[in-house]
């Protein structure tokens, strides 16, 4: 009632098998409001089961605990992109269609006792009954509308039993009808305009699948009926039809409940466009207006359209989105439309501030991150500290995969990894730079085709690589990937030379074998000594000890499914491991084929350790680590879900001082250079938690907003606290005077002062 819009968009690094999604609330006016999802930090306990979240105590705050990693969700909700559609009711509930098939209810108003997100399976009279929409494979969207007086939701694309995913010649079609259910409960559904099977084009059948569905105020609801080319009006009371009117090709619909206007948009699926129009009324569908908005970015083809109305706005706001364009915000000016005003930019759209690295070599700190990629390129940020400065540029790659990430070396050039099997070299602004020894092409085919700047290094995964670490000599070390590509094979870390000579080949044996999929690093202290993170932890900690009233008591033998939050907490933990300068390895169960041949140095100590390979099996296994001065657990996100694109990173400063991401507990721990725990720092928090900077509650309107000049010192912000806050820590990087966090949720780069408990300076001469 109030003009606030409530958004979904995706958040993190775009990566496959991969997925985030943010709802943010946005004013009127097109300005950022506030987050829901991820949940704010004073979120209480009460709310946070309501909406499908585990409370966990950590650092004296009741926080949501990660519930599923390769999700990144803190709470149940979630939507199928492109198929769904929200609404929301006049108390302030957002409906949903979950992909778990039943209809969610999202409380948006901070009530101390908000109905459960999760709701019964709306056909119990049909157990088979699926949301057959939420299948990618099939064109139809899930549509969803609450009745003009709040007391029922209506929508479509249920089918009398479910498709196995992906048949397309054996599918079944969502039902021509349209269901209901009462409010808050959710279930059971009834029919309440169409059939089950049959269609037609009369005043009981629609010609198939309902589309867009909207209320008009005045116990009325619209539907859009796109196999007959028509609007077909039905009572809220029975259903009972009351008329119709053409609307060829109308796909979504709403209604000004003051004047009896009607809005329709109408895709057109071929070359991106799509067509707005307001009618006179449904009783005399005149049109009055209209405008075209294009969509001018690829892909067009195929575009899923959303709508949403405003029309207690003055003058009328109409909000439209595809799934490859900003939101439009349009405002009806009576006979016309006005310009498209697009919104979002640094409040909506998917930020990850991935591939968080420092170059430690140069005297002015600087500090590289991912920005996005698309094709063959891929855009880098980079902040000079002594400047205050950040800069972009493009590093071009022949690799399909835009997600590499980019480490400094002491030259000052830029060396990219790229998948599935080169190395890049460029200058500091992204242009290619041969190599002294470039890999020779296997055959003329490969040779046409081989860029100049690249040499030949296995890559082991394909989005956000994370395996390149480079000394301080110059030196390049990389965990190669296996020869045979297979999901149970090991991988190795090997040397090149600065000139590119180096790597696998006869003669020349790994620095540390036996590595997961998982592996992380290397990096390096200034004697040299190797810095990895694998997903192994000592036999006494499989789990950190917040968790443990959760999990319960966690053996070698405790295992969990994928999507139970207890698998979460153990999926997604691992350990810095540090190695001599001479190296190391690992003994993982389930990994058959090897880089090479172990040989151990028997002066080795061997530590038993425990492994969670999600790719492989869903418990703890047995493994082993060789030759390591220390292994210190607590790092995560660390996780191998069917892929490992998603991977933190984590730093060794100029002191040997270990800088790490503690994902599941919100916090940055430090290890000195015997792996001894220094600090830790931060907490849970979204993108409202600044510190001081945190907005407040207006009190007017108590809505959130900025925190303004003239604002009284006693208007405290609920979100204060804590002062540095996290929802999804993806990286952590330390210079000798800040550390740099990135926060892939919460779509941000922080930056906190390193300080200590005692410190004194003294001149140098």
């Amino acid at each position: 009632p109030d003009g606030t819009l409530y958004a979904v968009t995706a958040a993190g690094a775009g990566v496959p098998n991969w997925s985030a999604q943010r709802l943010v609330a946005i004013n009127r006016d097109g300005t950022f409001q506030r987050t829901l999802i991820p949940p704010p930090s004073n979120a209480a306990k009460e709310w946070i089961e309501a909406m499908g979240g585990v409370p966990v105590e950590i650092g004296g705050m009741t926080v949501p605990m990660v519930i599923h990693v390769n999700q990144r969700q803190h709470t149940a909700f979630r939507l199928r992109a492109r198929h769904g559609q929200i609404a929301v009711t006049p108390a302030g509930g957002l409906l949903f269609i979950h992909p778990d098939e039943f209809i969610g209810m999202l409380d948006t108003t901070g009530s101390k006792a908000p109905p459960p997100l999760a709701a019964p399976r709306p056909m119990p009279a049909m157990p088979s009954a699926s949301f057959r929409t939420l299948d990618p494979y099939v064109p139809q969207k899930a549509y969803l509308a609450v009745s003009g007086d709040g007391r029922y939701a209506c929508f479509g694309g249920i089918a009398k039993k479910a498709t196995n995913y992906g048949d397309k010649q054996n599918m079944v079609p969502p039902c021509p009808a349209v269901f209901r259910v009462k409010l808050p409960e959710r279930s059971p559904a009834d029919v309440f305009f169409g059939d089950l099977e049959k269609t037609g084009n009369d005043e009981k059948h629609l010609g198939g699948p309902p589309a867009g569905i909207a209320a008009d105020g005045k116990g009325n609801l619209l539907i859009c009926d796109p196999a007959n080319g028509r609007v077909v009006v039905v009572s809220e009371a029975d259903g009972r039809y009351v008329g119709s009117f053409p609307a060829e090709g109308a796909e979504l619909a709403a209604v000004n409940r003051e004047t009896g206007e009607v809005y329709l948009l109408k895709p057109d699926r071929k070359d991106g466009r799509a067509e707005l129009l307001k009618l006179k009324s449904w009783r005399d569908p005149g049109v009055v207006s209209s405008t075209v908005l294009t969509t001018p970015v690829w892909p067009k083809r195929g575009l899923e359209w959303q709508m949403a109305a405003d029309t207690a706005a003055s003058p009328p706001i109409l909000w439209i989105v595809n799934d490859a364009s900003p939101p439009m915000r349009i405002e009806d000016l009576g006979t016309k439309f006005g310009d498209p005003a697009k919104i979002g930019g640094r409040d909506l759209g998917d930020g990850g501030f991935v591939g968080l690295s420092v170059d430690h070599f140069r005297e002015d700190a600087e500090v590289y991150w991912r920005v996005s990629g698309t094709g063959y390129r891929i855009n880098f940020a980079r902040y000079n500290e002594r400047a205050d400065r950040v800069e972009t540029f493009t590093v071009g790659t022949c690799s399909t995969a835009a997600g590499s990430l980019v480490e400094a070396g002491p030259d000052g050039n830029l060396y990219v990894q790229g998948w599935p099997c080169h190395l890049y070299k460029c200058d500091r602004n992204g242009k290619p730079l041969k190599w002294d020894a470039p890999y020779v092409p296997r055959d003329e085919k490969e040779a046409k085709t081989w860029p100049p700047n690249a040499i030949y290094s296995r890559v082991i995964m394909v989005y956000m690589t994370h395996t390149l670490g480079i000394r301080g000599d110059g030196r390049l070390f990389i965990f190669d990937g296996h020869p045979t590509a297979g999901k149970d094979g090991t991988h190795a870390l090997f040397e090149y030379l600065p000139s590119g000579e180096g790597g696998p080949g006869p003669g020349r044996h790994p620095i540390v074998w036996g590595a997961s999929d998982s592996v992380i690093g290397p990096r390096f202290d200034q004697e040299g000594n190797i810095y990895v993170a694998e997903q192994v932890r000592p036999l006494d900690w499989l789990i950190p000890p917040e968790f443990a009233g959760i999990t319960g008591p966690a053996t070698i033998k405790s295992g969990w499914r994928n999507g139970d939050p207890r698998a979460a907490v153990a999926q997604m933990y691992g350990s810095i491991v540090k190695f001599g300068p001479k190296g190391g390895c690992f003994e993982i169960a389930f990994y058959r084929r090897r880089q090479d041949e172990p040989d151990p140095d028997p002066a080795w100590k061997t530590v038993e350790t425990a492994t969670w390979i999600g790719q492989i099996h869903d418990h703890f296994s047995p493994s082993r680590v060789k030759g390591a001065l220390w292994i210190h657990p607590g790092i995560s996100q660390i996780n191998l879900h069917y892929c490992n694109c998603e991977n933190t990173r984590f730093d060794v400063d100029p002191y040997g001082r270990v800088w790490y991401p503690d994902l599941g507990r919100y916090r940055v721990g430090v290890l000195d250079a015997n792996g001894n725990l220094i600090a830790t720092f931060g907490g849970y928090g979204n993108a409202e938690s600044r510190g001081s900077d945190s907005p407040v509650m207006d009190p007017e309107t108590g809505k959130i907003r900025p925190r303004r000049p003239g604002d009284p010192p006693d208007l405290k912000s609920p979100f204060a606290q804590p002062e540095i806050a996290f929802a999804w820590l993806i990286g952590v990087g330390a210079t000798d005077r800040y550390v740099y966090m990135g926060d892939s949720l919460n779509r941000r780069m922080l930056r906190a002062r390193v300080v200590y408990a005692a410190e004194a300076t003294c001149d140098v001469k």
